[in-house]
């Protein structure tokens, strides 16, 4: 499987989203989305589309905010999984300089 490498804010949106499935604070994302302007919802519901689109999460709404964030495995080890991605590539770039 190849490697998907998500945006800055994908990373930082999942990695709250991670957070969040460990010690979940009831209204988290009601109290995140309530405080944004317009176009910095925009925003990250842009986000949460590239987290879905890669299928790292499936997301039910209600209210116009995630009332369900179920998490996929892909998700849990996309840091892991990005390490490993790097460290292969760096691996690659010493061979072919070497070649």
């Amino acid at each position: 499987m190849q490697f998907e490498k998500l945006t800055k804010q994908g990373e930082e949106l999942l990695n709250d989203i991670l957070k969040q499935t460990q010690k979940p604070t009831e209204d988290y994302w009601e109290e995140r989305f309530s405080n944004l302007a317009s176009r910095e919802e925009d925003r990250l519901r842009s986000v949460f589309a590239e987290l879905t689109d890669c299928g790292l999460v499936k997301i039910l709404w209600a209210d116009d905010v995630p009332s369900y964030i179920a998490v996929s495995n892909a998700a849990h080890t996309y840091f892991e999984r990005k390490k490993e991605h790097e460290k292969d590539k760096k691996s690659i770039s010493r061979r072919e300089r070497i070649d």
